[in-house]
This record gives C-alpha cells, structure tokens and sequence, in this order.
C-alpha cells in the first residue's frame, strides 16, 4: 500500500481529527506524505498509534505514520495543522 499524500489528510481531515480523538491524539499536523504529526494525551500506548494508523488507512486507502510530538524527528517533520 503507498502512502497517503497530503492532499488526502486535509481532504479527510474532519474524519481523521475524529478518529483521533478516539485514539487519544491531537493537533493533528502534516510530517509529510503519510506522515501524521500529533499530540498524544498522557497514558496512552503505541497500541492507541497503531489503531489509529490502521483506522486512518482504512478510510484514505494509504498508508499513515503517526509520529508523536514529543518525538525527537517531530521537530523537523511537524508542519502546517492538518486543513479540512
């Protein structure tokens, strides 16, 4: 499967900002093709990332990398909030 573009995130973002929430994640911001920059809510696991990447995969049809802000790598790939 490629990656989803960006294109797709900000065309899908109302969907994606909600199953986020489901999955304890926030300011969701672009990291790149497929790349999904967020805040995530204390006492949350990779296993909340994971779902929420599958979930989001399932409903743009690509690939999605969650990438946690806190994360060293977020400071160079966080960009723009995504834009719906």
């Amino acid at each position: 499967m490629d990656r989803a573009s960006d294109a797709s995130l900000d065309r899908h973002a109302d969907v994606l900002e909600t199953l986020a929430a489901q999955h304890g994640l926030t300011e969701l911001r672009h990291g790149g093709d497929g790349v999904v920059v967020a805040t995530v809510e204390p006492g949350r696991t990779y296993l909340d990332l994971a779902r929420f990447e599958a979930d989001a995969a399932a409903v743009l049809g690509g690939e999605v990398e969650v990438v946690p802000d806190s994360a060293p790598a977020a400071q160079t790939l966080s960009g723009p909030l995504l834009d719906a």
